[in-house]
């Protein structure tokens, strides 16, 4: 069986964070690159895995049939006390597991929520099972090479004059128990973080019958201020904060 890897425990503080439309990553750097990239039309499907409180529901045309599964029921009852539209279903379930839909989709998503999933291979073929043929999934996580939890950081040449990303480790998957609230301590809620290097995304999609068709990096846009700001800048614009890939699946032979 799966490990529990849920934000059940953390659903109040998710809640707060994503507000309506998205914390201020998912609406200013993810919604911008993922909506072109999805390219919804009438008649289309969508399958969002890991659809937390809905965010992504609320940011597409009506006209789309949508599915969010989530294992956390907070987040759920949210996403449903908030729907609209008749098209729009969301449902308590383990994305590792099967998933029983008789009509295929068009697309799905795993948006930020595949890196929190300890089994992701085996979400990624359950994705692909209910998906139509040249079906597309895309896949955004925190980038996994530059975004290592607890083994990546920042640091400055002397007097600022460049900054350069560490990084700790990279080629070996691993977990970290993270702290959605550091300043409580022991009293923090905490979730999950997987750690995978790139080639793991890449195998297990093509395990999936799906075949890679792009890949964007999305870098960070704000700026700094003060003495170190020209270096920081540089910097973010260097080190991409997240990796969007997009994949279809394969036709029959």
């Amino acid at each position: 069986m799966a490990k529990d890897t849920s934000w059940e425990k953390s659903s109040q503080w998710y809640n707060v964070h994503m507000k309506e439309d998205g914390g201020y990553n998912h609406r200013e750097l993810v919604l911008p690159n993922l909506l072109p990239l999805l390219g919804l039309k009438e008649g289309d499907s969508l399958l969002d895995l890991g659809c937390g409180q809905g965010f992504l529901a609320r940011a597409i045309e009506a006209n789309i049939d949508y599915l969010g599964l989530d294992s956390s029921k907070s987040l759920i009852e949210y996403a449903k006390r908030k729907e609209q539209h008749s098209n729009r279903h969301y449902k308590v379930h383990d994305v590792t597991y099967p998933i029983d839909r008789d009509q295929k989709f068009s697309h799905a998503t795993f948006v930020l929520s595949l890196q929190n999933i300890s089994k992701a291979d085996l979400a990624l073929k359950a994705a692909s099972k209910v998906l139509k043929e040249e079906g597309q999934l895309i896949i955004v996580i925190n980038h996994p090479c530059f975004r290592i939890p607890k083994h990546s950081s920042w640091g400055f040449l002397d007097n600022f004059k460049g900054q350069y990303r560490r990084l700790d480790r990279y080629l070996s998957p691993f977990r970290s128990t993270l702290q959605t609230h550091p300043s409580k301590g022991t009293k923090s809620p905490t979730t999950l973080s997987f750690h995978r290097p790139l080639s793991y995304y890449i195998k297990s999609l093509k395990d999936a019958g799906l075949y890679v068709e792009d890949i964007l990096e999305i870098s960070s846009n704000k700026s700094s201020y003060g003495k170190a700001a020209k270096a920081e800048n540089f910097a973010r614009k260097e080190f991409p904060l997240f990796m969007m890939i997009s994949a279809r699946k394969k036709k029959s032979l």
